[in-house]
């Protein structure tokens, strides 16, 4: 139909249906325009956040690009690992991942396969130091339709501290789990949840089993139910107090009475708090401790016993710990080293021995112990020397064995103080010199009785009887040689018993000593004169070389006995045409007096043996004279009794050649009786 032939109604309800149309166009492009510019706010929106996010977040962010290089990375990311967003384009993402963690092939094989992976390794800092993380890792594709990765990585490093921050709040919402109850019964302690009115809310199959009850039975009653009211009362009181306070109490020990009899625990107790804060009840654990307590009564009754023997013991009895201190110190050991026990305890063991022998006592024992720790230490008693406080020195027994407390090597030693023991030992050992002394004396006795003297007696007895029978044969020329022969045999008899009765006096204490003034070079020309025929004999020259006046404070009958055997082995080894020289000279501290001859002289292995009863060394003189070697003996007894000293010098030597002999001897100035 035409515009024409439309009636004026018809084209005003078209005009009006246009206008509509127009109008629902006009709304619905004002529609478009209006979500456009909502999606284009809300896009600028969600960019805002993310870069917030993405800049604020507390953990490490990195994008990477296909080939692994970072692409950029967030302010935590540059904190945490140290690096600027620089220095990460160019380290790539295997400069941050610790590359020896052995779990990063299993993660890297994960991701492949899945696209993602989240679990913990471990990263490398700028310094070079590793730390802990977890680490969440997505590859995308991007709007560009590029593969890319997200790296999330948290520092973990405070994690333990956060972890117990997490359990202390997962505490007090446990109880609100429907699997709490279920946990509860698979801890092996005592739990339970009471409201402020002192009734069990939650309690676990154990703390049940412990009452001897079922969970339902305790569950909702009161502990006046469970317990005397008074009692009852005693542990609502403790509870308040942790409600009150809302401090924890922590491992009180306290009995528990059960239908089984009493029962020690150890129970610790925390408020619980509801989401807003409030304190409705207490949370309690405790643990059964009652095998504990008597594990603890029976170690005091034998810590006790112990305790009571080893103050009984009259020996010290020393506990030592594995660092050597002393923890048990008996009133013995008070006693016999002088310390009271509070001056010692937790001290060294070693201060007790003296320091140069700590190195025998770790050898013997403490180095045995302490790396064995088995039985007895060193199987047998060791001496050492203790230290008394007082600083003396005392010798001990010490025996040492092995304990172990706490997995730990302890040692308890046993002490003896040997003093008097070894005051014992000594005067035995001296009884037994003695006795071996006394027995070469009597061996030496009586073999000069069963020879050495009988033999000068045969000998005159026989030219008695050969003399006799000559002057009865009227055949007197042989009288004169017999006759001497008698008259040497006689001298060297009564030489002998001079000695002989001498020397039996001074071993039986019964020759006094006289000191008295008197001249020594009266005394030594005296005696010379009763050898100048035998001299004569031999021909020997005997010299003297002697001060003017010498006065001399000592015994004139040994220091004669001294003089006349000395001259006697001088001329007895001195060869016909041979010298003897006697000097004295005065010196600082005394008198020396030499006896020098030009004899045969004596081995330097054989010198030592001169002054020995047991081992007397005698052989013949030059013209075969005998001797017992008595007199020498004798000698050193009498200088000795003086505070003087006998020695001699020998030229002699391996190959015998004959160069004399020098017996020194000296006579002190103060001589003290």
């Amino acid at each position: 139909m035409h515009l024409r032939d439309k009636t004026k109604e018809e084209l005003l309800n078209e005009l009006q249906e246009l206008q509509k149309a127009n109008h629902s166009l006009q709304e619905s492009y004002n529609r478009h325009v209006s979500e456009s510019k909502k999606l284009e706010i809300s896009l600028r929106l969600s960019e805002e956040k993310f870069r917030l996010v993405f800049e604020n977040t507390s953990e490490a962010i990195l994008f990477t690009q296909p080939d692994g290089a970072i692409q950029f990375a967030n302010q935590e990311a540059c904190r945490i690992f140290g690096f600027s967003n620089d220095e990460f384009q160019t380290i790539g993402r295997n400069g941050v991942v610790n590359l020896n963690d052995p779990r990063l092939p299993k993660a890297l094989e994960e991701r492949k396969r899945t696209g993602k992976f989240k679990g913990e390794l471990t990263f490398v800092r700028k310094d070079g130091t590793i730390f802990p993380g977890e680490l969440t890792s997505n590859i995308y594709v991007d709007s560009q339709g590029v593969q890319r990765t997200s790296i999330i990585v948290r520092d973990e490093t405070d994690r333990n501290l956060a972890d117990e921050e997490l359990r202390k709040s997962e505490a007090r919402y446990m109880l609100l789990s429907n699997q709490f109850e279920a946990i509860l019964d698979h801890i092996p302690g005592l739990i339970f949840y009471k409201d402020t009115k002192n009734n069990f809310i939650r309690v676990n199959k154990y703390l049940a089993q412990l009452h001897g009850k079922s969970k339902e039975e305790l569950e909702g009653k009161n502990l006046s139910d469970l317990y005397p009211k008074e009692d009852a009362d005693n542990y609502y009181q403790d509870d308040l107090a942790v409600i009150n306070s809302g401090l924890a109490r922590m491992n009180i020990a306290e009995p528990w009475e059960t239908e089984t009899g009493v029962k020690w625990v150890s129970t610790s107790k925390i408020p619980f708090v509801n989401t807003s804060g409030e304190t409705i009840g207490v949370i309690g654990m405790s643990i059964d401790i009652t095998d504990r307590i008597q594990a603890e009564k029976l170690l005091k009754n034998s810590e006790e016993k112990f305790r009571k023997m080893g103050d009984s013991a009259l020996d010290a009895v020393i506990l030592i710990n594995d660092q050597g201190c002393i923890e048990y110190w008996n009133p013995a050991a008070e006693t016999i080293f002088g310390y009271a026990s509070e001056e010692v305890l937790n001290k060294n063991a070693h201060d007790l021995i003296t320091p140069e022998q700590y190195i025998t006592a770790y050898k013997k024992g403490w180095k045995i112990f302490s790396e064995t720790g088995e039985g007895t230490v060193i199987g047998k008693v060791v001496e050492l020397s203790g230290k008394r406080k007082s600083g003396e020195v005392f010798p001990i027994e010490l025996a040492l064995s092995a304990l172990e407390i706490n997995n730990s090597h302890w040692a308890l030693g046993y002490v003896r103080d040997i003093t008097k023991r070894k005051l014992a030992e000594q005067k035995i050992e001296l009884k037994n010199e003695e006795l071996e002394k006394t027995n070469a004396v009597k061996d030496k006795f009586f073999s000069i009785i069963a020879h050495d003297l009988k033999s000068p007696f045969n000998s005159i007895v026989g030219y008695c009887d050969l003399l006799v029978e000559s002057v009865k044969d009227e055949e007197y020329d042989g009288i004169g040689k017999f006759a001497e022969i008698i008259s040497q045999s006689s001298h060297r008899a009564i030489n002998l018993l001079m000695n002989l009765m001498e020397w039996a006096q001074s071993q039986t204490g019964r020759m006094e000593f006289n000191p008295e003034h008197f001249e020594i070079k009266s005394l030594i020309n005296e005696t010379e004169l009763l050898f100048e025929d035998i001299a004569v004999q031999k021909n020997i020259i005997i010299s003297k070389v002697l001060p003017t006046i010498t006065s001399v404070y000592a015994d004139k009958a040994m220091i004669g006995t001294i003089l006349r055997n000395l001259i006697a082995n001088a001329i007895k080894f001195t060869e016909s045409g041979g010298k003897i020289m006697i000097s004295a000279e005065e010196k600082l501290n005394g008198l020396t007096v030499s006896v020098a001859d030009t004899g045969v002289g004596i081995p330097k292995n054989r010198i030592e043996t001169l002054f020995s009863i047991d081992e007397s060394y005698s052989t013949q003189g030059t013209n075969n004279e005998k001797g017992t070697g008595l007199g020498l003996i004798l000698c050193k007894e009498f200088i000795e009794k003086h505070g003087g000293r006998i020695w001699i010098e020998s030229n002699r030597d391996s190959s015998s050649e004959k160069k004399g002999t020098t017996f020194h001897f000296t006579i002190p100035k103060n001589l003290k009786r």
